[in-house]
C-alpha cells in the first residue's frame, strides 16, 4: 500500500476511533477520494501527514453538510486547485 493511502484508511479509522465518524453510519456511506501526489514528491511521511489532514477535513466537512449550496455559489469565482500551474 502506497503512503497516499496509508493516509486516508488512518484518517477513517481514526475518525470513527475519535466519534466524528458514527461507526453506525459506515454501512450507509460512500467515500470517494481522489488522491493527489506530486510527481516530485519525495518525502513519504509528507505524503501520508497531507493526505490524512485533507481525509479527516472532507469527512469532518461532509458530516456538518458543508460547504452548503450558497457557499459554493457565493465562493465558486474564488476556488482554484492549489497546485495549478498558472504562469
Amino acid at each position: 500500500m502506497d503512503e497516499a493511502a496509508k493516509g486516508i484508511m488512518a484518517a477513517v479509522k481514526d475518525s470513527v476511533k475519535s466519534g466524528v465518524l458514527p461507526e453506525k453510519i459506515l454501512n450507509d456511506l460512500v467515500m470517494i477520494a481522489n488522491i493527489f501526489v506530486p510527481p516530485g514528491a519525495s518525502i513519504l511521511q509528507r505524503i501520508r501527514i497531507n493526505n490524512y489532514r485533507a481525509m479527516r477535513a472532507a469527512i469532518r466537512k461532509a458530516l456538518e453538510n458543508r460547504p452548503t449550496l450558497e457557499e459554493v455559489l457565493r465562493e465558486k469565482e474564488a476556488a482554484r486547485h492549489p497546485f495549478r500551474y498558472s504562469p
